[in-house]
């Protein structure tokens, strides 16, 4: 639920604000899955649980709803706000920028 509509916000992730509400989010989650104390680290909790920071899961699911999007010729290639998460999916990816059937 966190992540939908992630391909069009991903970049707000990088600010800090939007950073700090979503490990807020992250930690009371791993709170409540484990019972642990509040003073335990998030990273560590994260760890226990097996989640992902969900600051890298919202880019991990732009990524994966922009390749979806480019494989079925929907992605429209614009290098501005939201759709740079194409050319850094190209970085991460290399196989990503392959021309598909």
């Amino acid at each position: 639920m966190v992540a939908y509509g992630a391909a069009v916000w991903w970049p707000k992730v990088d600010q800090k604000t939007v950073s700090i509400q979503l490990d807020r989010v992250q930690k009371l989650l791993c709170l409540y899955i484990t019972g642990a104390a509040r003073t335990t680290p998030t990273s560590a909790l994260e760890i226990i649980v097996g989640l992902t920071p969900l600051t890298l899961y919202i880019k991990q699911e732009a990524m994966l709803t922009c390749y979806h999007l480019k494989t079925t010729s929907q992605w429209s290639p614009y290098r501005v706000g939201h759709t740079n998460i194409q050319t850094l999916m190209e970085m991460a990816i290399p196989s990503s920028r392959l021309q598909n059937d």
